[in-house]
């Protein structure tokens, strides 16, 4: 009878570990999905292979600390050995500010 009792109480303590396993991974998954939800457009550039390129794009912070990309949508492409890329950029990162802008209403009022 004693083995009984012991093997019962083995077995609810497993039990409730697993719930509770379960309930603290869940909180974390929704945690993640409420800032995955609230991430703001932000405009963005970045250059490679001698082409600046603006982005808007959506990023939240990862479990590790680094930055986890959601979305990304390229708004223009400027040369870099353009004569006119300071214009150029200005221009496009103005584009960006204003489309980042366009999306996060979009995003807000379809929530």
């Amino acid at each position: 009878m004693r083995q009984l009792d012991v093997a019962l109480a083995v077995v609810l303590v497993l039990a409730l570990l697993g719930a509770l396993w379960f309930l603290l991974g869940r909180s974390d998954r929704t945690s993640t999905n409420r800032a995955e939800q609230s991430a703001p457009w932000r405009a963005h550039d970045v250059s490679r292979d001698g082409v600046t390129h603006v982005v808007v794009r959506r990023t939240v912070v990862g479990p590790e600390g680094e930055t986890v990309e959601l979305e990304s949508r390229e708004v223009a492409a400027v040369p870099d050995a353009d004569p006119d890329y300071d214009e150029l950029l200005a221009e496009a990162m103005g584009r960006a500010r204003a489309r980042a802008e366009v999306l996060d209403r979009e995003r807000r009022t379809s929530a």
